[in-house]
C-alpha cells in the first residue's frame, strides 16, 4: 500500500491532543492528510511520532477526512510512524506558536538534491513583490516569513540572510512593508538564518521526502532598524565615556600637582575622603542587602572608578571585623601593559586577599591600583571572576563591582563561569551596560544599583522586558538588549 501526503493549513477534522488546541511556546501543531493513490480520504489510520527516549508517544487516529491533528515538542527529533510502521524520521523546527502540514510516501525518495544545489547559483536575491509567484515542489520548501517587532509592528525593509551549511548556498532577501517575505529552500540541507546583527539567529532543515511542503514562519525581532540606533548610540556613549575619563585624569593631575603630592600620597588622600552620595553605590546595595555572608567581593580598581572604590574602602573599614571570612579581589586589566598585548583570559593585573585590618587594605588598593593604568575602556572582569572562584572556591556570595560605562573585554569566558555573580554597577545614572545583565542572567545571579535590587533576571522569559531606571531592556534570544519603550 502506497501513501501520499501533502502540507496544508485547513484546520478541519481536527482533533486536541494532550488537551492542547493550538501551539504555545513549547508544541508547535502538526496537520497530517491521509490519502490513497487514488486521492481517497484514508479513515482510521494510526499516526504515531516517537522521539528517541522519549516515554510519551504522540498517537492520532485520522478521522473521515484524512485528517489528524498532533502537537509535539519543539527542536525535537521525531519518528513517524503509520499504523505501526516506521516510515521516516522527522525534526521538529524550533519555532514558538507555529503550525505546519506533512505527509510522507512510502515510495522510494531520492536520497539528495544534488541536481538542484548544483543548478543554483552560489548567491541568489529575493526581492518583495517578485517572490508570490513561487511554488513548493517535492524537493523544494516554500518559507512564508512574517517578521515584526516586539510592539508588532511589521518590520519592513528588513534584511535576512540564509546560509546553507552543506551546500554553501546564500539566499538574501528583503521583506516588503507587510513585513513578509516568501523564499523557495531546497530540501536536504541545514539552513542558518542571519540578520545584520544576528548572526545564527536560528537553524532551519527540511529533510529529503516526497512531500509538498508550505510553511509559515513567523519571527518577533526587535528589527535591524532598532539594533543600528542602539548600536550608534552606544558608539556615541563610549566616545563620551572616553573623554569623561580623560577629563578625570586630567583634573586629578592638576589638583596633585597644584597639592605637591606624589600620585601614592595622592590616592591616598583620594580614597580616604568621604564620597559624594552619588559614588556611594556599594554602600547602599550592602545596606539594603544585610543577608549576603561569606562575601568574596571583586573590584574594578582602573582610574574611573576611584571615587566608587572609596565607598567600597569606606564601608570595609566601618564592617570588617563583623565579616571575618570576607574575601577582597582586585583587578586593573594588565598590570599596565599595551592594549596590543593583552591576551583575553591571561592580560592578568589580579590580585587577592582575606580579611586585613583596614590600614593594609588600604595600602593593598593603592598598590593593586598603581600597578596597572586602567589602558583601553574594556575590563577583564570574568578573568578577575574566574581567578576568585578558583582561589576563593568555598565562599557562596561572588559580589562583582563594576564600572557601568566599561564594557566587558572578556565575556567570551562567561560560560565558564559556574556560580551565580552579584553585579554592583557604578555609573548608572542614564542607562544599564547589558552586558552586566547579561552576565548576571546567564549565572542565575542580580544586579544592582544605588537604587534598585534587580533579582528576578533568571525569570524573565524569552520575548518578555524588565524595567530598570525607567528604561526597557527586552530578552531576545537570550539577552538582554535596550529598548524604547512603546
Amino acid at each position: 500500500m502506497k501513501w501520499i501526503f501533502f502540507f496544508f493549513f485547513s484546520l478541519a477534522g481536527m482533533i486536541s491532543h494532550a488537551q492542547l488546541t493550538k501551539p504555545d511556546d513549547k508544541n508547535i501543531m502538526v496537520i497530517i492528510n491521509v490519502k490513497g493513490t487514488d486521492g481517497i480520504a484514508q479513515f482510521n489510520v494510526r499516526v504515531e511520532f516517537k522521539g528517541p527516549g522519549d516515554s510519551t508517544q504522540k498517537i492520532g487516529y485520522t478521522n473521515s477526512r484524512g485528517i489528524v491533528t498532533l502537537f509535539l515538542p519543539i527542536n525535537t527529533k521525531q519518528e513517524i510512524f503509520l499504523d505501526g510502521k516506521k516510515i521516516t524520521d522527522y525534526q521538529v523546527p524550533n519555532l514558538k506558536y507555529h503550525t505546519t502540514g506533512m505527509t510522507y510516501t512510502w515510495d522510494k525518495i531520492k536520497a539528495n538534491n544534488d541536481d538542484i544545489f548544483k543548478e543554483m547559483p552560489d548567491t541568489t536575491y529575493v526581492e518583495p513583490g517578485k517572490d508570490k509567484m513561487q511554488k513548493a515542489n517535492s524537493k523544494m520548501v516554500l518559507l512564508s516569513f512574517h517578521f515584526y517587532d516586539y510592539n508588532y509592528k511589521n518590520l519592513d525593509d528588513e534584511k535576512i540572510v540564509i546560509e546553507g551549511k552543506k551546500s554553501k548556498k546564500i539566499i538574501i532577501a528583503k521583506t516588503g512593508k507587510d513585513g513578509k517575505i516568501n523564499i523557495l529552500l531546497p530540501k536536504g540541507d541545514d539552513y542558518f538564518l542571519h540578520f545584520t546583527y544576528d548572526q545564527y539567529f536560528d537553524t532551519l532543515y527540511y529533510e529529503m521526502d516526497n512531500s509538498i511542503r508550505n510553511t509559515s514562519i513567523s519571527i518577533q525581532y526587535l528589527g535591524s532598524k532598532e539594533l543600528a540606533r542602539i548600536a550608534k548610540e552606544k558608539e556615541e556613549r563610549i566616545a563620551a565615556m572616553e573623554l569623561m575619563r580623560k577629563e578625570y585624569e586630567e583634573k586629578r593631575k592638576v589638583e596633585r600637582e597644584k597639592e605637591m603630592l606624589s600620585e601614592k600620597e595622592y590616592m591616598k588622600v583620594e580614597l580616604q575622603t568621604v564620597p559624594h552620595q552619588q559614588y556611594r553605590v556599594f554602600e547602599e546595595v550592602l545596606k539594603r542587602n544585610r543577608n549576603w555572608k561569606n562575601m568574596l567581593i571583586v573590584t574594578d580598581i582602573t582610574g574611573s572608578m576611584y571615587p566608587y572604590i572609596a565607598s567600597v574602602l569606606l564601608w570595609y573599614k566601618l564592617n570588617y571585623l563583623n565579616h571575618p571570612l570576607l574575601n577582597m579581589v582586585l583587578f586593573n586589566d594588565g598590570d599596565g601593559i599595551s592594549d596590543q598585548l593583552k591576551v583575553i583570559g591571561n592580560t592578568r593585573g589580579i590580585y587577592g586577599t582575606k580579611n586585613i585590618s583596614y590600614e593594609k587594605m588600604l595600602d593593598f588598593m593603592i598598590d593593586v591600583a598603581l600597578k596597572g593604568n586602567g589602558g583601553d575602556g574594556p575590563e577583564n572582569d570574568i578573568e578577575a571572576l574566574l581567578f576568585a572562584r578558583k582561589n576563593y572556591s568555598d565562599k557562596n556570595e561572588i559580589i562583582l563591582v563594576a564600572d557601568n560605562y566599561s564594557n566587558i573585554k572578556d565575556i567570551s569566558l562567561m560560560s565558564k563561569l559556574n556560580i551565580p555573580v552579584r553585579v554592583i554597577l557604578c555609573g548608572t545614572d542614564d542607562f544599564v551596560n547589558t552586558e552586566y545583565l547579561n552576565l548576571a542572567y546567564k549565572t542565575g545571579g542580580t544586579v544592582h544599583t544605588i537604587n534598585e535590587d534587580i533579582t528576578q533576571l533568571i525569570h524573565v522569559g524569552e520575548g518578555k522586558s524588565i524595567v530598570i531606571a525607567g528604561k526597557k531592556y527586552l530578552l531576545q534570544k537570550g539577552k538582554f538588549i535596550p529598548i524604547k519603550s512603546s
